[in-house]
């Protein structure tokens, strides 16, 4: 996925108010897939690797659990992709 696409996505994600017991309501529209597993971005990561090139990462929720995964941003999808 491109930085710019998931940077908009987290913004509109972090625009939506929380629910009971810091539930999110996102909308399908916004979620993303990693490895097979959908999820609604949360935050955006740079670093870099040993070559100085940029190793971007992605910070996402588990739809199905209350959990965070970081994964390369270059394998995450859109739900509809």
């Amino acid at each position: 996925m491109d930085r710019r696409d998931y940077w908009e996505l987290c913004r509109r994600v972090a625009l939506i108010p929380q629910g009971p017991e810091y539930a999110k309501p996102v909308p399908e529209e916004l979620h993303v897939v990693y490895d097979g597993i959908e999820y609604y971005p949360v935050a955006y990561e740079v670093r870099w690797d040993s070559h100085g090139e940029p190793y971007q990462r992605a910070i996402m929720h588990d739809l199905a659990a209350d959990s965070t995964t970081v994964g390369e941003l270059e394998r995450v999808r859109r739900v509809n992709e």
